[in-house]
This record gives structure tokens, C-alpha cells and sequence, in this order.
């Protein structure tokens, strides 16, 4: 690989990722010496060709490296090459017992689904991270994909008798509903009102107290009902964690 933006086609095994320190130190963690094979005392060397790449083997030509309480200290022109300086990460990559150096960058962007992949260059890894996309969109998307599929049943008469809350909800987007449906209605919303406790909630737990509020509101209750305040003002008075 003789040129900076020219990609590797191989897939890239990351095996660490280090920062760098102000002396462009950088940690070598236990997978990182068991896979050079590095023991206390022995020496660390850097090839410098194509890409740099790190090597417990001696090799003519081969830079020495300082190493010092399980960490390698990069040559200022490696750090140089790779466009790296103190605080950055830099990305160790398997080549058959030796360890290629990298900068390592991410980036972010919308997809078709959740997924991330690396692409590698001689001097860079870049990790980008696909995320799925706003529910809104992700809908039009599945409409348009399917419109057209046939279905091997009858969705209709396969919901047409069933009384569960999922089948009332089901019946209810395609329009499709039953004559008893209200009935059905009122009965789960009372069934769901029966079983709420003293303090507004659902068996004490917000997630139980939050679903059945929200299925509440989908079979048509009031956010003024009181059994509805009651419950959202239970859930408003629950602590929220640091990390929310």
C-alpha cells in the first residue's frame, strides 16, 4: 500500500485501543503482550513501511522502542505520520503475530439499520456507526418495502376473534374493528384499573406503572381520569438516576 487513502481489503482485527500520553506513550494491556508474545525485559521494535507495525522479533532495519511498565513510547515521526498527539486514540491491529499502529477516528450517521463497521487505511482506522433510523422515517420505509407482499393469510379473520389487547389495537389501526370491540375496551381498561394499587402504581415498578398507562391511553382512557393522574404523579415522584 503505497498511498495514504488507499484501503485495506481485508477485514481489520482490532485488538486494543490505547491513548496517548504527552510522551506518546501508550499502554499495552495483557491481549496486546500475549499476542506479540512480549515477556518483561525483552525488547519492542517498530517496521516502518507501508504502515507501521509493532514486533516483539527483532528485524534489521527495525526501530528499538522504549518500553516502560507495560506501556511502548512511539517515535515523535510515527506519532508525525499518523497525525496523532496527546489524548488520542490509537488502535492496535493484528497482522500475524505483530501489531500494526493506526490513528483511530469515528463517525456517526444514519443507516438503514444499526450496525458499525471499520475501514482501514495505511495509517487510519475508522469505525463508522451506523443508527437506525427516526421511527417516523423507519415506518415510510417499512410501508413502502411491503405495500405490495402478499400475505399467505387472512390477517383480518385471524384477528377477527381474538380478544386480546394486542388484536383490539391491531383491529383498530387497520380499521377493522369488531362490534364488541367497545366492549372489550371497557373491560380491559377495567381489569387494568382493578389491578392499580392505593399509590397509583402497578406492582411498585415503573416500567409495569409506564406500559399500562400507555395501553390505558391507547384503549381510550382520559389523561384527566383521576386513576391516571395518580399513577403519572407516582411515576413524576420516583427518583431519576444520575446516569438518565
Amino acid at each position: 500500500m503505497s498511498s495514504r487513502n488507499q484501503t485495506q481489503t481485508t477485514i481489520p482485527q482490532v485488538l486494543a485501543l490505547a491513548k496517548l500520553t504527552g510522551r506518546g506513550k501508550i499502554s499495552m494491556n495483557k491481549a496486546v503482550r500475549e499476542y506479540l508474545g512480549f515477556k518483561a525485559g525483552q525488547k519492542l521494535c517498530l517496521e516502518s513501511g507501508a504502515e507501521s507495525v509493532l514486533t516483539a522479533r527483532k528485524r534489521k532495519g527495525a526501530a528499538e522502542l522504549t518500553v516502560e511498565k507495560n506501556g511502548v513510547v512511539l517515535p515523535a515521526e510515527v506519532m508525525g505520520r499518523l497525525g496523532v498527539g496527546r489524548g488520542d486514540l490509537v488502535c492496535l491491529a493484528e497482522r500475524d503475530g505483530k501489531l500494526a499502529v493506526k490513528a483511530f477516528a469515528t463517525q456517526k450517521r444514519e443507516g438503514k439499520e444499526a450496525r458499525w463497521f471499520d475501514v482501514e487505511t495505511p495509517y487510519v482506522i475508522t469505525r463508522t456507526v451506523e443508527t437506525n433510523p427516526m421511527p417516523e422515517e423507519f415506518l415510510e420505509r417499512l410501508r413502502k418495502r411491503y405495500e405490495r407482499t402478499k400475505l399467505r393469510g387472512d390477517v383480518h379473520a385471524f384477528l377477527k376473534n381474538r380478544s386480546t389487547y394486542e388484536a383490539l389495537l391491531a383491529r383498530k389501526i387497520l380499521g377493522a374493528e369488531n362490534p364488541t370491540d367497545d366492549r372489550l375496551s371497557a373491560d380491559m381498561i377495567k381489569s387494568r384499573l382493578d389491578s392499580q394499587q392505593k399509590d397509583g402504581s402497578w406492582k411498585s415498578s415503573v416500567t409495569i406503572t409506564a406500559r399500562n398507562l400507555r395501553e390505558l391511553s391507547y384503549l381510550g382512557l382520559q389523561k384527566d381520569h383521576i386513576n391516571v393522574r395518580r399513577a403519572v404523579d407516582w411515576l413524576t415522584a420516583r427518583p431519576e438516576s444520575p446516569y438518565n
